[in-house]
């Protein structure tokens, strides 16, 4: 790992104690907190959605489903607890598995449909063989 790969996984480790402990020593709100915390995840996601740009594959739609729905979910329980910050952080980052899931639909490779022959024996037995591929 490189130096500047070292200083960001610390820089990335270390966000979530950082706000913590400014919380803690009440220079953070709550709402303020619970809202960069919320687009960290957010920020986190970039990098899988660039790779599955690039690579032309997707994650796994149930697990986009569930993870956006729900963060879609907090959203609106956070609107009615009066945190406006953090429910506008969760939004985004049910946008971005919303982009995940879109992904996974659009790279989705078709599955291969194999063809296959039933061979009944003598004995009467059946057995299936794949055919062969011209």
């Amino acid at each position: 790992m490189t130096r500047s790969e070292t200083l960001g996984v610390v820089a990335s480790g270390s966000l979530g104690p950082a706000i913590l402990a400014l919380y803690l020593l009440r220079v953070l709100t709550a709402d303020l907190a619970f809202a960069i915390i919320g687009f960290s995840f957010s920020v986190a996601l970039v990098p899988g959605i660039v790779e599955n740009h690039r690579k032309r594959i997707g994650w796994s739609k149930r697990s986009c489903i569930m993870t956006g729905n729900n963060l879609f979910a907090f959203t609106v329980i956070f609107l009615t607890l009066g945190l406006v910050l953090t429910a506008v952080s969760e939004f985004v980052s049910g946008a971005m598995w919303t982009v995940l899931l879109v992904q996974a639909f659009v790279y989705a490779k078709p599955r291969q449909v194999v063809k296959a022959t039933m061979i009944t024996d003598d004995c009467g037995y059946c057995s299936i063989e794949p055919e062969a591929r011209p």
